[in-house]
């Protein structure tokens, strides 16, 4: 991609939170709608969420009509291509691209037995009269297989065609590079296409846009827009980096619209040597971002809230947000059985199932039935009766739709009596009522499918656990989970991002144990004595060594694309791998820390970081290079990407706790973790704009 033209017809707009990058795109489609009649716009968004917040602010400028297609990529990339999903030539990719996948789910369903309940594709079989259902081939398979679907989920079922999220971006992705002619159908389509949050899109679906808009003789605009100091989530690898900087980069949105001049300020010095040239529109209004180190967080936060009003609490994910004296508010056996439900490092993590980033869903299957059954009683309550049918038509899985079907006015009769006893059930104050009391007397009532119960209790998760306990929760902590999520003064900072509030109180804390995974101690002490580090060491570097956001995340996308393909090449995970394999590609394994041995970020994570605390980092590799003896697990610790993403990680949630911040913002920090370096963190948070307590 080196050396590209620049392709004008394709803009790249990287602005930090405030300056208005939705009311950009919202603008945009006005103005063409207005000025460029007849034009088709499309426009991606992250979140369901979001496109009903673009739709509704469109909506309040010009009246919306059917050549503006607002959606998420699953919804637009299912609704455009599921055309394609019944043709041979889609089987056959389908095939291609998932053989390893399938090949694994045949030989788990051939372990299972006919009577296994928890196995859906075996029941989907019978239904289809295969004979066997339990001595499968690919054959079979592929002569049951006659068409395509996304699953809507967050998984994937390979025996029945049913695509996850991620698998329809995969397979939509390799179906374009199949067949470039679909680049130039949606171009055709659209006139303008727009793609929110592109830092949080996959590459994979990023390059599918830019293929559309670089396809010959196109006269389709493209714009990314995102921020990358907003990237969380691990959709984005940054092997996009190279098509971004060919993009035309003339629009540039400078203003912030959102925070203070003290706020924007300290901001921009955040991001290091290359300070952000933000300009406030607001002003100073005199309350400069203050800084509290105590030594005792919970205490401090307490005596905080006691003598201030309104503050937005923002704390990363952990247990005390859900353990409550009070009962309307507990929800501490809820976190307890789905913790002990959830593995560490599963795909899954305990954060997405009890935080969705989609209120009325969980991608977890007990409790997004119940977000559905909530959703449901909610429109009953409020008579929005054609809401509540669409959704138990909908899930005919989960609600028993045939005694639930409205064909005569005895049915509405029935149907609402059912639907009070259901409402009732659910408000009613019983702390002593479980969930598994609720899943019972709504299968009694023929609302929930008969068999929804018993299926909840077998079903088995990654680690064998099942529902057991879950089941046994106070359906009242299920209630103040709803409440909790619709809070508007409570966030975890991987919640959504693009809010501003009046005021902030930020709680920084690290996050080992549950997503997102982070190290913000670690990024404090990089933050605060890095810079002095290497001129006190004296470190013969070829560059100037200072801390800078876009160094720190070019280092992340080289270095951990690099053990990937390492992984790749010896087809083990670098936590897996053993002496006798470190032997084996001692030559690969030296040639990657080589390429990285020189870098500051790398010196410092694996190298100073891993010194302080008692590891031998650096210093193990070159006894590896000595043929001394070497320790295997600091070999993989000097590997182990994870620690990187951690740290910046940790960056971006800092960077975008305080960008939350529009008048007054206050950051409480542990004194026990910074006590090594107290003196020095003080005087850094000073010159970038706090005042240190």
């Amino acid at each position: 991609m080196a050396g590209e033209r620049i392709r004008g017809n394709i803009y790249y707009i990287d602005a930090p939170a405030g300056t208005g990058k939705t009311h950009f795109i919202m603008q945009k489609v006005v103005d063409v709608t207005r000025e460029e009649l007849s034009k088709k716009l499309l426009c991606i968004t992250f979140t369901n969420r979001a496109t009903n917040e673009l739709r509704e602010r469109i909506q309040k400028q010009i009246v919306f009509n059917e050549l503006i297609t607002i959606g998420t990529i699953h919804s637009f990339l299912h609704e455009y291509f599921k055309r394609y999903f019944l043709l041979p030539e889609s089987l056959e990719l389908y095939f291609e691209v998932f053989k390893d996948k399938v090949a694994e789910e045949i030989s788990e369903n051939n372990k299972k037995t006919i009577n296994d309940k928890e196995n859906e594709s075996i029941h989907e079989l019978k239904e289809t009269k295969i004979e066997s259902p339990t001595n499968l081939t690919l054959e079979i398979i592929k002569n049951k297989l006659n068409k395509l679907e996304y699953s809507e989920t967050q998984f994937s079922d390979y025996l029945a065609g049913r695509l996850s999220h991620d698998d329809l971006i995969i397979f939509v992705s390799n179906l374009v590079i199949r067949y470039p002619i679909l680049q130039k159908v949606i171009g055709e389509k659209f006139d303008y296409i727009f793609i929110d949050e592109c830092q949080d899109t996959s590459s994979d679906v990023l390059r599918l846009f830019y293929s559309v808009a670089s396809y010959k003789k196109t006269n389709v605009k493209l714009y990314f827009c995102g921020d990358k100091m907003q990237e969380i989530y691990d959709a984005y690898d940054g092997t996009f980096e190279p098509e971004f900087k060919n993009m035309n980069l003339t629009k540039r949105l400078k203003k912030n619209y959102r925070s203070s001049e003290e706020i924007v300020l300290m901001l921009s010095k955040l991001y290091g040597r290359l300070p952000m040239d933000i300009m406030p529109v607001k002003g100073e209004i005199g309350n400069i971002p203050t800084i509290y180190i105590t030594s005792n967080i919970e205490d401090k936060i307490v005596e905080f809230n006691e003598s201030n009003e309104n503050f937005l609490a923002l704390r990363v994910f952990n247990r005390s947000r859900f353990e409550r004296s009070n009962k309307s508010e507990d929800m501490r056996n809820l976190f307890n059985s789905y913790n002990k439900l959830i593995p560490y490092g599963a795909k899954i993590s305990l954060i997405d199932v009890l935080m969705p980033i989609e209120k009325d869903s969980s991608p977890d299957y007990l409790l997004n039935i119940l977000w559905k059954t909530n959703y449901i009683i909610e429109s009953f309550e409020k008579k929005q009766y054609s809401f509540a049918i669409q959704q138990i038509k909908k899930y005919p899985k989960i609600f028993n739709v045939d005694k639930l079907r409205i064909n005569y006015h005895n049915d509405k009769e029935e149907l609402e009596y059912i639907l009070i006893q259901v409402s009732n059930k659910y408000r009613a104050e019983n702390h002593n009522y479980s969930i598994s009391d609720f899943f019972l007397e709504l299968e009694d009532l023929k609302f929930y499918k008969s068999g929804l119960y018993q299926d909840l209790t077998e079903r088995e998760h990654d680690n064998k656990n099942t529902y057991v306990d879950v089941l046994k929760v106070p359906l009242q902590e299920f209630q103040n989970l709803v409440r909790y999520n619709r809070q508007p003064d409570i966030s975890t900072q991987h919640g959504v991002k693009g809010e501003g509030h009046e005021k902030v109180l930020f709680i920084l804390e690290d996050s080992e144990r549950y997503s997102p995974y982070l190290y913000m101690y670690d990024f404090l002490e990089m933050f605060v004595l890095f810079d002095d580090y290497f001129k006190n060491n004296k470190q013969k570097l070829e560059d100037e060594i200072l801390f800078s956001f876009y160094d720190f995340q070019e280092f992340k996308y080289s270095f951990c694309n690099a053990v990937s393909k390492l992984e790749k090449k010896i087809g083990l995970k670098i936590s897996k791998i053993k002496e006798d394999d470190i032997e084996k590609n001692l030559a690969d394994i030296s040639e990657l820390i080589n390429d990285f041995i020189g870098n500051p970020y790398y010196i410092w994570i694996y190298g100073k970081r891993l010194m302080r605390k008692n590891k031998t980092g650096i210093n193990e590799y070159l006894n590896l290079q000595k043929n001394e003896r070497f320790e295997v697990k600091n070999i993989k610790q000097m590997l182990k990407y994870a620690d990187v993403n951690r740290i910046l990680t940790a960056y971006k949630l800092f960077y975008v706790g305080c960008s939350r911040a529009k008048d007054e913002l206050v950051l409480i920090v542990d004194k026990e973790k910074i006590k090594k370096y107290e003196k020095e963190f003080k005087n850094r948070f000073r010159d970038v704009g706090f005042i240190v307590d």
